[in-house]
């Protein structure tokens, strides 16, 4: 018996909590759709505005700018990459090095 009243007291208790969270629930969905209005509002004037227009297309541009800068920037060090010779030009020296003093110790042999 006792434990019969505590889950209808339970149970009412949910019940006057749900009742209160939906009507919370009905006030956050109004609120969002009034924020969602005025987004929309403010969006539309936005895209309506000509600096607006002009600062996107701007923005635009300067990135297709900025990644032609980065593709070019690429290639420059590539080539310079590829044009690197002193460290070739440092070996082959050494070792024409070496070879010029293997021959003369050659001659000197003979």
């Amino acid at each position: 018996d006792k434990l019969r009243q505590d889950a209808e007291i339970k149970r009412n208790k949910l019940e006057d909590e749900r009742g209160e969270l939906n009507g919370r629930r009905e006030g956050v969905i109004q609120n969002m759709q009034d924020a969602q209005q005025a987004f929309d509002t403010a969006k539309k004037a936005l895209n309506d505005n000509e600096t607006y227009i002009q600062l996107t297309n701007l923005e635009r541009k300067w990135q297709v700018v900025e990644q032609n800068n980065f593709a070019v920037s690429e290639f420059i060090n590539n080539k310079r990459a590829e044009s690197n010779f002193e460290p070739i030009k440092n070996r082959v020296l050494k070792l024409q090095w070496e070879y010029n003093k293997m021959l003369q110790e050659s001659l000197k042999k003979t």
